[in-house]
């Protein structure tokens, strides 16, 4: 039968790519059926004892990413600096530590690595990635810096990442704020200068822009998300001739009895679902990435090396290849 698939996009964000050991931090529900609670017995370190793990940690692959271990009156908290989440750390021996898991949280296992001399160096979140400990780590405060909106309209434009084909980002200025729009699912982030090419969001605390400059001046692309890299693209051209390269039928790898047609007009495209008749009229943003913004529908087309279509990918998900005439 066939599967009557709907042109809403999916609300999937977006995510910082952090790894597995920042999972761990989520604030999750334990799961139904878990198994019996084999934590040892607590043993009671006093708060001189506790003062050694005080810190600041640092995760290895991202140096934004940072725990901080902190004492308030007798009991060791563990702060992620990127949200409000507070781990109550119980001790199980001088370096094995448990949460609390008060509020939904799941009760997790912190070791912390001591030397040979008594000193903590490392932190680890129940796996093989070590947290360094930071030595005389004051943090930064962000602050923004005076602006005007003309100097934020020179970031505008649409990105794509260097990495992850098919995958832009929109940048935009309103009340004088940079606004980056998701494609994948329509979300706003804001964001405003600390310095002349760098940005940060008060909201998300994590999200960073950072900004290159080519020889002239002008804006080249700039580093978000974990360092991933976006290039700047180039305004592209509108005309019936280009936007019918672009025609023609596509079938859904999942499922080949979902096929859509793709027809070119003067502003851009237009995606009918052939399985129930619904169409879409989609506009370029960028070279082969095409955008609905009502229906927050992203089409991006993949070439071969002679600039050939070769398929489509609609809503960065669903995977479609072009049928032959």
């Amino acid at each position: 039968m066939r599967y009557a698939r709907c042109l809403a996009m999916a609300a999937v964000a977006l995510g910082l790519v952090l790894g597995n050991p920042i999972a761990v931090l989520a604030q999750q529900k334990p799961q139904n059926g878990a198994s019996k609670d084999t934590t040892p017995p607590a043993i009671r370190l006093s708060p001189e004892q506790l003062k050694r793990y005080e810190g600041y940690y640092q995760n290895p692959e991202n140096e934004d990413v940072k725990l901080r271990a902190v004492l308030v009156g007798d009991t060791l908290h563990l702060r992620p600096v990127w949200n409000d989440v507070d781990f109550r750390l119980i001790s199980v021996s001088d370096t094995e530590f448990y949460n609390l898991a008060e509020g939904g949280l799941v009760r997790q296992k912190f070791i912390f690595v001591i030397d040979s001399q008594g000193i903590v160096r490392a932190l680890a979140l129940g796996g093989d990635l070590f947290w360094n400990k930071l030595v005389n780590y004051t943090p930064v405060e962000q602050k923004e810096i005076a602006h005007t909106p003309k100097e934020l309209k020179v970031f505008e434009g649409v990105y794509g990442s260097e990495t992850n084909q098919g995958a832009f980002v929109e940048l935009t200025e309103r009340d004088n704020k940079l606004i980056l729009k998701q494609y994948g699912n329509g979300e706003d982030i804001v964001f405003v200068p600390d310095s002349a090419l760098h940005f940060f969001s008060r909201e998300q605390r994590l999200l960073k822009l950072k900004f290159n400059r080519a020889a002239d001046g002008s804006i080249r692309g700039m580093q978000a998300f974990n360092k991933e890299t976006f290039d700047k693209m180039k305004q592209p051209s509108v005309s019936m001739t280009l936007m019918k390269r672009f025609e023609g039928n596509y079938r859904l790898k999942e499922d080949s009895d979902d096929v859509i047609r793709v027809t070119a007009m003067d502003s851009g495209l237009v995606v009918k679902q052939l399985w129930d008749g619904k169409e879409i009229a989609v506009r370029v943003l960028a070279a082969s990435f095409f955008y609905n913004k009502d229906r927050a529908y992203t089409l991006y087309f993949r070439k071969d090396k002679d600039g050939a279509v070769l398929g489509a990918l609609a809503l960065d998900t669903d995977e479609f290849e072009k049928m032959k005439e």
